[in-house]
């Protein structure tokens, strides 16, 4: 069969990813100068609900303070001439309304302030989840769409095809449109001028948080964000190396959520078969670990290139690349050999290629088309999976020394991966497999 091509060029040094043509508006991590990636950066410090939960309840015994003020303005002269002033729009309001009872006009003040605030709450919530959503999905949604980072907007979200996305987009608007609306009941509240009401809808409020937070899983958002915070956001995670577990929990809410016939569940794999799956799979785990540690290096690695000055990055599988492949169900233990191809190719050309991959096996081309179309033969890298005295957990606030390059020493690691090799189940893999056929 005869599959249409597109050129891909290659002008990758060995020590550099190569890239696709057309994955040239993709942002360039390892340009000089080049800013911060927008996945490292979040708004929020806890997870999203803890926080906002938080939030509510120093605003819940707040209530008290708008009572204490405006009762204190409901009375002439309080406190004597001390307080004439404070007293002053109690005054204007009982020469306004001098038919209306001095606790409606409370009752009305402080609930349409309680309304006011909550909405406030609310919307300053919402926007800093928002951001955080952007932040995280942003490069991701853009390999989807050509665009660039920058330009992605609500639509762009709101129409990814990548699961993840979808499900945190509409866990987000359904939490704020419930959030919003439970604000505006203060406002009939406040027409009805009773004090009663306004503690009751107070009460709706952190019975709403409860209801948010009570025996309810972290979404795949919050994990994200604590992935984030913990190891690479540049503030504070830069320091420890990501493990094979972490990328391995990520995998696991993922199909949790979206397909449980993929989980592991069974930690004693006795008789399951699981132990045969985690013997394919864990090469996948491991392989996204490295190549992530090796993307987010500077703090790991203490090869230098003399001609730059620069830490030399020798991966090119930032966080947007994982959460493309995992929202996509391109990261499959039951699928090793397309799912160690998939992960290679993501690396070295970019998801445009990735793309055309999916496109070549669509049409009927083999796994061996693909990787002859894209090959990979000799992927460089250094162990990192496994911390050691120069790659492991960098106490946060040290500074590690990067040491130059050694003259007429090689800028290429000793370490090397074949590609080819990798996709092939070892003959540990094939008799666990073979013992699991015949079970």
């Amino acid at each position: 069969m005869e599959i249409e091509r597109t050129p891909v060029t290659s002008t990758a040094s060995p020590n550099e990813p190569a890239k696709a043509e057309d994955s040239a508006r993709a942002p360039n991590y390892f340009a000089a100068n080049s800013q911060t990636p927008i996945h490292t950066k979040t708004q929020s410090t806890l997870a999203p609900t803890s926080e906002y939960v938080r939030y509510l309840l120093l605003f819940l015994p707040a209530r008290y303070i708008p009572r204490g003020i405006f009762g204190t303005m409901f009375e002439k002269k309080p406190f004597g001439e001390f307080a004439k002033t404070l007293a002053t729009p109690g005054e204007w309001l009982q020469k306004k309304f001098p038919h209306t009872t001095r606790e409606n006009k409370e009752a009305l003040a402080y609930n349409a302030l309680m309304g006011v605030g909550s909405l406030a709450l609310s919307a300053s919530y919402s926007r800093t989840v928002y951001k955080d959503i952007k932040n995280i999905f942003a490069e991701a949604v853009a390999m989807e769409t050509g665009k660039s980072p920058s330009d992605i907007n609500q639509i762009d979200l709101k129409k990814s095809d990548n699961r993840i996305v979808q499900k945190t987009m509409d866990n987000f608007w359904k939490r704020s449109i419930k959030r919003v609306a439970t604000d505006l009941f203060f406002i009939p509240a406040a027409m009805m001028r009773s004090t009663g009401l306004g503690d009751i809808m107070v009460g709706v409020k952190a019975g709403q948080a409860f209801g948010e937070t009570w025996k309810r899983k972290t979404t795949m958002f919050e994990d994200l964000i604590t992935f984030i915070n913990n190891k690479i956001n540049p503030r504070n995670g830069l320091g420890q190396a990501i493990n094979v577990g972490e990328i391995f929990d990520l995998y696991q809410h993922y199909n949790e959520a979206f397909n449980p016939n993929k989980m592991f569940t069974n930690v004693l794999e006795r008789g399951s078969g699981e132990g045969a799956r985690w013997a394919q799979g864990q090469p996948i785990f491991e392989r996204i670990t490295q190549l992530m540690n090796l993307t987010y290096a500077y703090k790991h690695s203490s090869i230098i290139d003399p001609k730059t000055g620069h830490a030399i990055h020798q991966a090119d599988f930032a966080l947007p690349k994982f959460i493309y492949l995992l929202g996509h169900d391109l990261i499959d233990v039951n699928q090793p050999e397309k799912t160690m191809a998939t992960i290679e190719i993501a690396n070295r050309f970019g998801i445009p290629a990735v793309k055309e991959m999916q496109t070549m096996l669509k049409a009927g081309a083999t796994l061996a088309d693909v990787t002859e179309r894209f090959p990979t033969p000799h992927i460089t890298g250094t162990e990192t999976t496994k911390p050691s005295s120069k790659n492991g957990v960098i106490p946060k606030g040290s500074t590690m020394q990067l040491d130059a390059l050694p003259e007429g020493a090689s800028a290429t690691p000793t370490t090397t991966i074949d590609a080819n090799s990798a996709l092939t189940p070892s003959p540990l893999v094939q008799q666990a497999s073979s013992l699991s056929a015949h079970a």
